[in-house]
């Protein structure tokens, strides 16, 4: 399965495709690295034979991370030509998400920084067009998108990805928790550390505000996180 990048560990375990199914009798299928070599002579067999982007995505992705055959390299573009054409669909959001994320990883695996700078203005195009068109609906989807944006390169970055991180910050604002989310990301590619101090001294002015406006037990802990977040950040004052 597709192992999201803020699924730290597991990811970390297994790369980008790992078990579906892991308990304390072991993992299934096996991980990548610990493929039979018959397996993978398997999925060679089958990729010519695909036309479905979803099989093209994963078979070429498993054999470009197995680094199986001599053209392991082909496999790889193979793969993300097809995750290119699953994130562009508009069926299922997460999965075109996801789709979009390992595209740009992809292309910046096999050198190719033009194509992964494509893949993220595509990305932020997408994330400002939810936020416009359905700002009610499931932050996740532009958060996700947002941060895939975020992989390229600082040169191949879009211009518009500040911007449009700004805008989902008017749009999540009433959320400080969503808040929280928005400003890692703006302080991550914030260009200086004055630009990075305005977004968190916008963030704690969301706990501040949300502070005076709750009571008892969540007053308390929203006091609590804030005073947390001004000494992560240094913001002393």
């Amino acid at each position: 399965m597709y192992v999201e990048r803020s699924n730290r560990d597991y990811r970390a375990k297994y790369g980008p495709l790992g078990p579906m199914i892991e308990t304390t009798e072991g993992v299934y299928p096996a991980p990548v690295t610990e493929a039979a070599d018959a397996d993978k002579a398997a999925w060679a067999e089958a990729l010519p034979l695909f036309a479905s982007p979803l099989l093209l995505a994963r078979y070429g992705d498993l054999l470009w991370l197995a680094r199986h055959g001599d053209t392991p390299y082909a496999n790889g573009r193979i793969a993300l030509d097809a995750y290119e054409t699953l994130s562009a669909g508009d069926d299922e959001y997460l999965a075109a998400t996801d789709a979009s994320q390992r595209a740009l990883e992809l292309a910046l695996e096999l050198g190719d920084r033009d194509r992964a700078g494509l893949i993220a203005e595509r990305a932020v195009a997408r994330a400002d067009s939810l936020l416009r068109d359905t700002p009610a609906g499931p932050p996740g989807i532009p958060m996700r998108l947002f941060t895939t944006a975020a992989l390229a390169p600082s040169a191949a970055r879009p211009s518009r990805l500040a911007e449009t991180v700004v805008l989902a910050e008017s749009v999540y604002g009433s959320d400080p928790w969503l808040g929280d989310s928005v400003a890692d990301l703006l302080a991550s590619i914030a260009a200086n550390p004055a630009e990075r101090d305005q977004v968190r001294r916008r963030q704690l002015k969301r706990w501040l505000d949300a502070i005076d406006s709750s009571s008892g037990l969540a007053r308390h802990t929203h006091l609590e996180h804030a005073l947390e977040l001004a000494g992560l950040h240094g913001l002393t004052d």
